[in-house]
Formats: structure tokens, C-alpha cells, sequence
């Protein structure tokens, strides 16, 4: 969706350094112009800073800031423009309460799930009754708050709470993680990636081969702002944007923005500052005869005539959508065919919305057959109705559904969470380690690919733990009757093992030596280390060209079941490409191939690395 690379740079969460007033009168400068979209102009001005300068303190501010201004630029190539429905200041302590979500899904911590409150903001995550994860903001062991996330196991037991991986970790804090209503994107703000200042909001997408969150995406303006940015999230019923800033708003106040919602957002190109100023302020105009107050109004009408009208418009809702989706995939369709050097981003985008338009159509179908049911209910009963007449009808307890009359409405929080977590089970470490008591390792097997060790000492009969003199993790193995094999570490590196050999000859293993292995196999040390410096190890990996992007169920189950290696999905001009590696061995690559092809998967290689 979001075709821009920016490279992640991490700030050193809590620094809080001490500002002179010459330091604060720069920095101030600089904020100005930010504030005011002059990215150009600000990094210019930061630039002509002298970098001798004996202030460290200004110094690391101003990288910081010319950052900022770097992502600025960057993301003023691909520009939204949503169209405004409605906005409203709230104190940060009540906005929660007021966004068109789920009524009772805002839960407030600390609770049960969550220990620590915020400093920063309303401590809440959003849970509505029923869904299978819980998508939460908790202290790491930093102090940072960072996502974790903990799925339903059964009626009253939950996966122990994790964080999710690696791309979604930062040095900074994270807040207010939403998942999307189809449950592919994660929704959050952070202070702590890539950004142009304050919290900015991101989107993670879910790789459906992997289960995993991937690497998360600047939402990009006028989402983003040079301000704090500290909430997005669809609504339920996929008609709104809802996005939460300070940039407008005074004091203990932000403002919460409503904005129509579109599959795919055709971006643009915006770098003139105040086009870009004028857009990030989301400007809007109430119209005649509302107040933006909060809403109470009730209609009432016939029971079957409601149902009637509400599933016209969700037709019609759903036929705008698929127009829109279709007029964006056109406009993708034309820049793919001229573009040459975007191609792979764009054709992904073309997948992503072809992907969109199907589930659209499907829901579509879906309506269609509960209107067509509806219809000869009336018919039955001797009704007859007027279509246009059903379409302007007020839904049952609600005002007409007219985008231009949105109006706020007061929820309520959602109770505590009593879940149960299931203990999660200790995996035993395989670091190199003098304990106060040695270790045996849990398994002996040796991992495939070049792997050194170092051998303690050989026995005719098995050795206790009290022989080890607080090594760990020793692996034995017992090559003949009457000979047991003693060797301590997995070391990637000879430099490695070699680093390590003093300690263990301190714990009076004189006569021990390092050993290298290769797929589990013992080789000689000189012929390990001369693969070391060639660099010739080599990798296999078993690659699924999927025309239409789906792995597809057979596909899964065999991965699943035979290996528990890695998969990565990559976009190609042929199609996505899914790929399972790296296997050590070509052997072991091709058996994982063969199980495919057995299955009746289709695209199935194995390439070398």
C-alpha cells in the first residue's frame, strides 16, 4: 500500500538531556519550521549548525531533528487525501469514550492483563467481547512500553502475553495497537520508529503464510503529523477512519477526527509546505443544522421495514466501495505499466487490491441473497414496497445514515478481563555458560550447518552431572560400546570456540580441544576453517510461485508438519513467492519439495542461496 523505504532508527528511550537557552532557541527554530511542513527549510537550517560545536547535547539533538525533517521529505511522496466527516476536542482522559467503536470494548488499566498505568496518556486497550486476541501496551523490562499480544486458547485459557517480534520493538513506547475489522492490519502509534516527531502511526501487516506481524509502515500524512499522533483505527462497520491528535488541540486536550473510509487511498505527491499544512489540518466544515453534540436521538419504525432499509444501504455501502476499489486498481494498473523502477511495490499493491475487491464482492453476494429473502418474506405477507423509499428510511434507532451528520456519541467502558494464562514452559538455553552447577543439554543433537564445540573429556562409562565442574551445556555422545564423548557449546565461530577455550581449561580440563561439525557430522578443524574464510557454505531454499498469492491449505499443512524453518513471502511480476529455508543440505531441501509436490502444490523449486 505504502511503497517507501525508510531506514529505522531507534532514539534512546528516557534521554533527557540538559538544554541551554542557546541550544533551546535553536531547537525552537527548527520546531517552528517543522511544525509548519518546511522540511527543506528546517533541515537547511540545522545543517548550517557547525558539527564542531562543544554542545554534545545540541548535537545529538540536531541529528535527531534532521532525521525527523530526512523522514518529513520522504514521506511527501505519497501523500493521502481523505475526505473529513467530522471532528471534536475531548480531554485525553475521556476521547477513548467517544470514538465510533465497539460500545464496552475500552478497557482500562491497571487491570489483571495490565499491572502499570501511563504516564503519558489514558492506560486502555481495546477488547471487544468474544475476539480471539488481545492486542495490549505493557512495561518491557526497560520500562519502555512496548505491544504484546495473547491469543484464546480454549474458553478460559490464554496463551501467555508476549511481544510480538523483533520489527515492532523499539527503544521508545508504543500505544493504543487496534486491529483492522478483517483482522490483516495492526494499527498503532509509537515514539520510537521512524517518525517526523512526537508519536507518529503505523500499520503492520499480517503475513498469513507466517502468522507474523511484519515490518510496520508510517501511515504517512495527514495521519502523521509533526505533533503526537496517538490514535487510528476503522470503525467496525468499515465507514470510518478514526484518527486521534494534539495537533490542534490546547492544553490536556486532543481532537478526534472522522474520516470516510477508502479500500485503497490513492496517494499523491504533496511538497509544497502549506498544501501539506493545509490538508494535515484536516480542516472541516459542519453542516447546516448540526451541532456535534452528542447524539440520543431515536426514530422508531416498523421492525421488517428497518431491516429492510439497513440491508439497502449496506448494499449500496459495499457497491461504493467495490467503485472506489475499482477505480483505484485502474489507476494502479496504468502507473505499473509505465512505471521502471517500482514495479515489485506496485504489482503488490495491484494483489492487495484485487485481494480487497474479492472479499467486497463475496460480502456483496452475501447481502444480495439476505435482500432476495427479505423481499419474498413481504411478498408472502402480501407487502409491497418501494425501494427508493426503504433506502431513505431511518434505520431502527438510528438517525439517517448521512456522513455529513455524524455525530459523537458517549460509550461505556468495558469491565475488567478475567482470563487465565497458560505458564509459559521454560526452554532450556544453549549459551555457553559456568553455572554453579553444570548441565547437561536436553538434546543432543547438533543444529545443521557449521557448528564447533569443545571436547572435555572421554569416558568408558556415562558421566554424572558433578563431573562437569559447572559447565553447560555439555552434549554426549556415545560413538561405540564402552566410549562416551564429552563436548561443551555450540560456538558459530573457531574464534568463537577459541574465546571460550581458556575458561574451560580454567574449570581443570587441561587437555580439552575444539571440534567442528557440519550437519552433524564430525569434520577436521582446518577444513571448517578454510570454509570459514571462503565463505563457501551453502544454502538451499524450497521456493512456491503462487500466481494468485495464496499458499493454500495443503501447502501449510506440509510446511507446518515437516519443518519448522522460516517462511518469507516475496511479490514478482509472476506472481508471490513463498520461501522456506535455509536448509543446510540440498538432501533435506528436496525432501521438503518432494512432500509438496506429493500434496499437489504446484510451483515448487528448490534454489540455491
Amino acid at each position: 500500500m505504502y511503497r517507501l523505504v525508510i531506514t529505522l532508527i531507534f532514539f534512546i528511550a528516557g534521554f533527557v538531556p540538559t538544554v541551554s537557552a542557546q541550544t533551546g532557541n535553536i531547537l525552537a527554530r527548527a520546531d517552528s519550521l517543522m511544525k509548519a511542513y518546511r522540511f527543506e527549510e528546517a533541515l537547511d537550517y540545522l545543517e548550517g549548525i557547525p558539527g564542531e560545536t562543544p554542545d554534545s547535547t545540541l548535537q545529538i539533538l540536531v541529528e535527531e531533528k534532521m532525521l525527523c525533517c530526512r523522514n518529513g521529505l520522504a514521506l511527501t511522496e505519497f501523500v493521502s487525501t481523505p475526505k473529513m466527516v467530522a471532528k471534536k476536542d475531548f480531554h485525553k482522559d475521556e476521547f477513548l469514550m467517544y470514538l465510533p467503536m465497539k460500545d464496552r470494548s475500552w478497557r482500562f488499566s491497571p487491570n489483571t492483563l495490565v499491572k502499570d498505568a501511563r504516564d503519558d496518556y489514558q492506560s486502555a486497550f481495546y477488547y471487544p467481547d468474544g475476539q480471539n486476541t488481545i492486542m495490549f501496551t505493557d512495561k518491557d523490562d526497560s520500562g519502555a512500553w512496548n505491544i504484546f499480544s495473547t491469543e484464546r486458547i480454549n474458553d478460559t485459557l490464554w496463551n501467555y502475553p508476549r511481544m510480538l517480534n523483533e520489527a515492532l520493538v523499539t527503544a521508545g513506547n508504543e500505544l493504543y495497537p487496534v486491529i483492522s475489522p478483517d483482522g490483516k492490519n495492526l494499527y498503532f502509534a509509537s515514539d520510537g520508529m521512524y517518525g517526523i516527531g512526537g508519536y507518529d502511526l503505523y500499520v503492520s501487516r499480517l503475513d498469513e503464510a507466517t502468522g507474523e506481524w511484519g515490518r510496520p509502515e508510517n501511515l504517512g500524512f495527514p495521519f502523521s503529523s509533526p505533533y503526537n499522533d496517538i490514535l487510528f483505527a476503522i470503525s467496525d462497520d468499515e465507514q470510518y477512519y478514526i484518527l486521534v491528535s494534539d495537533r490542534e488541540a490546547s492544553g490536556d486536550s486532543v481532537t478526534v477526527y472522522i474520516m470516510e473510509y477508502e479500500p485503497i487511498p490513492v496517494k499523491k505527491r504533496i511538497r509544497e509546505p502549506e498544501r501539506l499544512a493545509r490538508l494535515s489540518s484536516l480542516e472541516y466544515s459542519a453542516p447546516a443544522g448540526s451541532d456535534d453534540a452528542e447524539s440520543t436521538d431515536k426514530v422508531a419504525a416498523g421492525k421488517d421495514m428497518n431491516g429492510y432499509s439497513r440491508v439497502l444501504r449496506e448494499i449500496q455501502s459495499i457497491k461504493d466501495s467495490i467503485g472506489r476499489c475499482s477505480a483505484s486498481l485502474e489507476n494502479l494498473r496504468k502507473e505499473y505499466a509505465v512505471s521502471e523502477n517500482d514495479k515489485e511495490n506496485i504489482y503488490s499493491e495491484i494483489v492487495s487490491g484485487e485481494s480487497e475487491m474479492s472479499r467486497l464482492s463475496a460480502s456483496l453476494e452475501v447481502k444480495n441473497r439476505e435482500l432476495k429473502k427479505i423481499e419474498m418474506d413481504f411478498l408472502t405477507n402480501g407487502i409491497i414496497v418501494n425501494p427508493e423509499e426503504a433506502l431513505a428510511a431511518p434505520d431502527e434507532g438510528k438517525p439517517l445514515e448521512d456522513k455529513t451528520q455524524f455525530r459523537f456519541s458517549r460509550h461505556r467502558p468495558g469491565s475488567d478481563v478475567e482470563i487465565m494464562v497458560n505458564a509459559p514452559v521454560k526452554k532450556f538455553d544453549y549459551s555457553f555458560q559456568i553455572l554453579p552447577q553444570g548441565r547437561f543439554a536436553e538434546d543432543n543433537r547438533l543444529p545443521a550447518g557449521l557448528v564447533y564445540q569443545i571436547q572435555i573429556f572421554a569416558s568408558a562409562s556415562p558421566a554424572g552431572v558433578k563431573h562437569l565442574n559447572g559447565l553447560s551445556p555439555v552434549f554426549e555422545r556415545n560413538p561405540s560400546r564402552g566410549k562416551y564423548i564429552y563436548s561443551v557449546g555450540l560456538f558459530s565461530s573457531y574464534d568463537d570456540a577459541l574465546a571460550n577455550l581458556g575458561k574451560v581449561k580454567s574449570r581443570g580440563f587441561k587437555s580439552a580441544f575444539i571440534t567442528a561439525f557440519l550437519d552433524g557430522e564430525r569434520i577436521s578443524t582446518t577444513k571448517a576453517r578454510g570454509m570459514e574464510k571462503d565463505g563457501t557454505l551453502t544454502e538451499y531454499m524450497v521456493c512456491i510461485l503462487s500466481p494468485d498469492g495464496e499458499l493454500g491449505q495443503a501447502a501449510s499443512s506440509v510446511i507446518r508438519g515437516k519443518t519448522s524453518k522460516d517462511i518469507l513471502r516475496a511479490s514478482t511480476p509472476e506472481g508471490v513467492k513463498y520461501i522456506i529455508g535455509p536448509f543446510r543440505s540440498r538432501n533435506e531441501a528436496e525432501a521438503i519439495a518432494a512432500e509438496l509436490i506429493a500434496a499437489d502444490v504446484e510451483g515448487v523449486s528448490v534454489e540455491e542461496q
